[in-house]
């Protein structure tokens, strides 16, 4: 019952937010302009699969021994991949309001209380994760057992774990996001330059892994939008000169990226020898979505990954993080606003212009009219334990074979 809760609840948050930029729409001022994305020499043609399965996990027991041996066998296979290429991490990020801190409640009682320890802030942020956990379990989003179970079924001894972020739905918390993934990855890494780490992101995680590569290259020139965001995280006390140089260090070491249902917003740049690979829910011929506001039909995929483009932010409840997300704007361009917001729906667009981009039609796992919000309107379906077998395919065909 409070699984059914959380879903009508979302579904009204998202109608609300439709009503509102209908309101809007002709209410306010021209529309700014999107910072500029370079044109890279890099594949965007995106390719077109259906899920298929011969076997599923089991209905109930998330015990790698009671698994089909061919799901089991299908794990297998890809760690063996992932072992021989190198792979000696992953690290998995969910994404917006499935964090530690999706309503900025952490972040204002901080604001009250501005003495409040780091470990404080951890503390109340694990307990909102493991509420939110039980709420919506695997429905995009990453629960322990889900990283257990990879991690075993895999049978490669390589380490699987889940890095959080706040999930704010702003350009300040996908900031700090990066940073806190920089963090992470500066005190496990750089080990061999032929170790590679796996980041595997859902939804806007793929904005964290997009300023996680510009902080990179930031960390090393002093022009460009890499540099321009450690001048604003340093001045605003975000992150240390210290990180920074360490930031240093990681630009040879090998990175791959996979983005599951990731909104195309934030420009990324490169890394030597990055690998990037997205995923996307979505039925059709070609790449855009046949009809954009069909959201209760079951045809056209992961409507939500169309409706976190640019303009889709909500607004910082504490004064200090509106201005932060003012003063982002200008580097990310805009967070909030209606009408761009809707113009950049109505494009229909899937495809970004970094990596390949692959379009999966799940099938059965699509949304309708029974459980289109049970199914978070396509959005869900990435993060589920019975297709977990088949993105690990998907993942290792398209970045190691």
């Amino acid at each position: 019952m409070h699984i059914e809760w959380y879903y009508w609840v979302l579904g009204a948050i998202l109608s609300i937010l439709f009503l509102a930029g209908a309101l809007f729409l002709y209410l306010r001022g021209a529309l700014p302009t999107a910072p500029e994305i370079p044109t890279l020499p890099l594949p965007v043609e995106p390719i077109l699969l259906k899920y298929a399965s011969a076997t599923t996990i089991h209905p109930s027991s998330r015990s790698i021994a009671d698994q089909p041996k061919e799901w089991r066998e299908s794990l297998r296979r890809s760690g063996a991949i992932l072992k021989a290429a190198g792979v000696k991490e992953i690290i998995l990020l969910h994404g917006t309001f499935v964090g530690s801190d999706p309503i900025n409640l952490v972040s204002s009682m901080k604001s009250l209380f501005p003495k409040l320890s780091r470990e404080a802030e951890e503390g109340m942020g694990r307990r909102m994760k493991g509420i939110i956990d039980y709420v919506a379990q695997d429905n995009g989003n990453f629960v322990p057992k889900y990283i257990e179970l990879l991690e075993q079924g895999l049978e490669a001894k390589i380490p699987v774990k889940l890095q959080f972020w706040s999930s704010a739905n702003h350009h300040l918390g996908r900031l700090e996001g990066a940073i806190r993934l920089l963090e992470k990855v500066s005190v496990d890494f750089p080990q061999s330059q032929s170790d590679r780490i796996l980041l595997i992101g859902h939804s806007h995680a793929r904005q964290v892994f997009a300023l996680f590569t510009q902080l990179i290259l930031g960390s090393q020139v002093s022009t460009g939008l890499g540099s321009d965001l450690w001048q604003f995280a340093v001045r605003e006390r975000l992150a240390t000169e210290e990180l920074r140089t360490k930031a240093k260090h990681l630009r040879k070491q090998r990175f791959d990226f996979v983005t599951l249902g990731g909104p195309v917003r934030y420009p990324w740049t490169y890394i030597p020898d990055m690998r990037v690979l997205h995923i996307v829910n979505h039925r059709g011929d070609n790449s855009s979505i046949a009809e954009p506001w069909a959201f209760w039909k079951g045809s056209g995929g992961d409507f939500v990954q169309q409706w976190g483009m640019i303009g889709s932010d909500t607004l910082a409840p504490t004064p200090r993080e509106r201005q932060l997300n003012r003063g982002l704007d200008d580097l990310l361009g805009k967070g909030w606003h209606t009408r761009l917001w809707i113009q950049s729906i109505v494009r229909r667009e899937r495809l970004g212009d970094f990596g390949r981009t692959l379009l999966v039609d799940y099938g059965h796992e699509q949304p309708n009219k029974n459980n289109f919000i049970r199914a978070v309107f396509g959005h869900g379906v990435y993060t589920r334990f019975d297709i977990m077998h088949f993105q690990m395919e998907v993942i290792c065909k398209y970045i190691y074979s």
